[in-house]
């Protein structure tokens, strides 16, 4: 398959046992953007092209960033359902080439903001392939990669890894992020969905964040659903990590998907 290779974006196959995490996708590499556009740290991820009809031409793409355990099982089932919506989905792993294996515990090893340069070598991948829109790219993440997605469209931290001006995303999602008293400004609409019960990433600052935007005029939207926990949308058995429990709600990940798909129909479809 012929690819549009732009100059930072080398694409790479590897093994199928060095992505043991991805049960379906195309294992690829691309870096990592340092800040002020220079290339970084080389990244892996897997590429799930979209499920589309013959014809449609360019499908948009939504970038995946996962949470402090890395990429799990609920990273690929995403990206397999967005996939089968018609967008084609990179889970991002930001971990394994840096040699972590979790930051659950201790967030210091990798902050957050510091995962802005992988979401826009990622995004500049993407506008490289000839099956992509490179006008429709949406940028998604889970809790501590939810909190990535944030910094990745903060109007005073992302531009700094934009290495041309047309890599930008159209818009982000955070699923239980943590949301910090930096996200001054957005450059792109942006949706937050909180577990109303959830002890880890409570939903307070998030709305403190959200009414402060508003004020401002900004585009974002916010949806707190009731009883659900950290990590709401995973399917697994309801389970404790770090004092924290973690349980699956069937109606708030039908919801959320729902509204996911409603804002990829609006920033990422042509």
């Amino acid at each position: 398959m012929t690819r549009l290779i732009l100059p930072y974006c080398l694409l790479l196959l590897l093994p199928a046992a060095a992505w043991a995490d991805a049960p379906t996708g195309e294992p690829v590499r691309f870096p990592s953007i340092a800040a002020e556009g220079s290339p970084a740290l080389s990244l892996r991820g897997t590429w799930s092209p979209a499920d589309v009809q013959p014809g449609r031409g360019r499908a948009g793409a939504v970038v995946l960033m996962h949470g402090c355990n890395g990429p799990r099982v609920s990273s690929h089932r995403w990206a397999r359902q967005l996939a089968a919506w018609g967008y084609g989905a990179l889970v991002v792993d930001s971990f394994g080439p840096r040699k972590i294996h979790t930051v659950c515990g201790d967030p210091s090893r990798m902050p957050a903001h510091q995962r802005t340069g992988d979401a826009y070598g990622a995004l500049l991948f993407l506008q490289s392939l000839r099956g992509v829109d490179p006008d429709r790219i949406v940028v998604i993440g889970w809790s501590h990669g939810g909190s990535a997605a944030l910094w990745a469209v903060n109007k005073n931290w992302g531009p700094r890894f934009r290495p041309f001006p047309w890599v930008r995303f159209q818009a982000a999602a955070a699923f239980y992020p943590g949301c910090a008293p930096d996200h001054t400004a957005f450059m792109t609409p942006v949706l937050i969905l909180m577990g109303g019960a959830d002890t880890w990433a409570p939903s307070y600052p998030c709305t403190r964040m959200v009414k402060n935007h508003r004020q401002h005029g900004e585009e974002i939207q916010m949806v707190i659903y009731p009883g659900a926990t950290h990590a709401f949308d995973s399917v697994r058995n309801t389970t404790e990590m770090l004092g924290h429990i973690l349980e699956y709600d069937p109606g708030a990940t039908e919801d959320a998907e729902a509204k996911v798909r409603a804002l990829l129909a609006e920033y990422a479809t042509r």
